[in-house]
Order: structure tokens, then sequence, then C-alpha cells
């Protein structure tokens, strides 16, 4: 049995500076670890970090290269994480969390059929309403899965969700998504989900309040509070292994600047000093304020666009 880490990069060359961040976090933070391949649509100067390369021949730049995970990976048991990751203890420890989970599993809930607190209702089932008992609310920056019949059912299962995507009650996203296909999939496969009751293990950065973040000294302290009657994961941590930033965060102040942490520390094998501590973050912060006014720019220009084309199309 082999197993690995693996993550995504397709598109853009800043998904690859993402994915290389979380692999030199990695490299940092765990001494023994297992290998860690990059699902990517090319071969580049990011991609020869890594243990493993796969390249995929019809990347989409969309969710569908998610779900080649499955496919594509080549370890018999993975954990899949996403580029969008900083990890600040070692990442090994997920190993145990999963041992003895289903063969597609991930943190998130079981939720009571009649629940509207999942990815998906009850409400439009169609040919799997015989097969479906839970409702499934899960985080989609972590997955663990094992090569054989299950997972590939879940891929296939997935794709068949996304074709007929209008004839079911997801929610939260009005086109598919890996998070609601792959928890409809995981219903109706009978998949059970690792209980997200377990703070310690990730800290999402939309549903954290960040207590201390400091790369150098692998602390991340952070605290969650209750958002639903079958919200379990409570309470604050100080033994926080990884921040999932979610991609409109990385062009902040936090993630540039823990990042620029990794890439020095990976480069030079120690910590800034006190004048670096002042010029690094002082530039952190001024690169975070340039891609704001770039997507600023970026949003008005494409509205000044769509809305003269709809003006000359009337």
């Amino acid at each position: 049995m082999t197993r690995g880490f693996l993550t995504l990069a397709t598109g853009a060359e800043n998904y690859y500076k993402l994915a290389c961040n979380l692999l030199k976090s990695y490299k940092i933070s765990s001494l023994n670890g297992s290998p860690f391949c990059i699902l990517a649509d090319r071969e580049n100067k990011y991609t020869k970090l890594f243990d493993d390369v796969v390249v995929l021949e019809n990347a989409k730049g969309s969710y569908t290269d998610k779900l080649q995970m499955i496919l594509y990976t080549p370890y018999d048991e993975t954990i899949f994480i996403d580029s969008d990751v900083i990890a600040y203890d070692d990442l090994n420890k997920y190993w145990s969390v999963f041992s003895g989970a289903s063969d597609f599993s991930c943190f998130g809930q079981m939720l009571p059929l009649e629940s509207e607190e999942g990815w998906f209702t009850n409400k439009k089932l169609g040919k799997y309403k015989n097969t479906i008992e839970n409702v499934i609310t899960l985080h989609g920056g972590i997955y663990y899965f094992k090569k054989g019949e299950i997972s590939r059912k879940i891929y296939q299962i997935a794709c068949d969700l996304a074709e007929h995507y209008d004839e079911y009650s997801f929610r939260g996203f009005l086109r598919p998504v890996d998070e609601t296909l792959f928890a409809m999939a995981m219903a109706i496969c009978g998949c059970q989900t690792v209980g997200i009751d377990r703070k310690p293990y990730f800290a999402w950065l939309q549903r954290v309040s960040l207590v201390e973040v400091e790369f150098f000294s692998r602390k991340l302290s952070f605290e969650r509070v209750a958002r639903s009657p079958h919200d379990k994961w409570v309470g604050q941590t100080d033994e926080g292994i990884l921040i999932h930033f979610g991609n409109a965060h990385t062009v902040e102040p936090l993630y540039i600047i823990e990042s620029n942490k990794v890439t020095f520390e990976f480069a030079r094998r120690r910590g800034w000093n006190g004048f670096e501590t002042v010029i690094y973050t002082f530039a952190g912060y001024i690169k975070a304020i340039v891609y704001r006014v770039i997507r600023y720019t970026q949003r008005k220009v494409i509205g000044y666009w769509r809305r003269g084309r709809k003006a000359r199309n009337q």
C-alpha cells in the first residue's frame, strides 16, 4: 500500500505558486513525511519541487479537475489538500485521523435527512431517493480516499449529478462544485464523514477567529463558535495544524506575510531578524494593496464591457 498527499494546480500561474507554498510549509513542518504529488495541466519550475507530478491532458480549470483526483492519484491511499493552505504542523497526523474511515471521507457532519443545513436537501433526490439516509455537510479543502470500487463510484455519481445539477436541490452553489457533488455522492454510497468536532485539525478562515498565527514558531491558535444546533466544533485550540485560507483571502496581508515566511525559511532555514520583519511585513501590506487595486480595476473594466455589450445588443 502506498500513500501520499495530493494537491491541484491548473490554469493561472498563481495556482502553482499557492501549491508550492503549501508544499514548502509541509516540508518544513514535517520531518519524515509521506510523498506529495501535484495534479497539474503542465510541468514547470513549480512542479519540479514535488515528489510526484501527474499531468491532466484535458484540464478544464474548473471543479472537474478536482473530481479527477480520484482517477489520477498515484497512491493507494490519498489525502487531498487544496493549494490555498499553509501547514503549521505535521500533516501526517491526518493519517491517524482517517484511520478506519470510509473509503472516501472528509471532515464534516452526517445530518438527519430532513435537515436544511447540508450541501443538499431531501426535496429533490430523483433516482437516488431510496439510497440516501443522511444529508451531509462537509469541508471541501481536505479529502481522504482509497483507490477502489467505492471511490470510482463516487466519481461516476459526482459526474452524473453535475450533468443533471438542476434536477436536484443543492444549497449554496447555483453551479456544480466539488462540495455539493461529493456530499451527495457520499450519501448515496453510504460513506461517512470524520466528525468536524475534531477542532485542532484545521482552521477554515471563513469560520474561525484567529487568535495567534506565527509560522516561524509553528503557532496556530484559533476559536470557533457554534453556527447551528448540529455544530459541535466549538471552542479554542492552540494546536492547529493548518489554515485553509480560501482563494479570495490569498491576496490579503495575512496570507501574503505568512507565505513570505514559508518561502524565506525554506530557502534560508531560519526566520526573520528584527529588521527583516519590518521590511517583509511592510512589503506584504503593500503587495496586498496592489492586489486590491488590480482586482477593483478588473471588476470595473469587466462591468463597463458587459454593460456596453448589453447596450449594443438591445
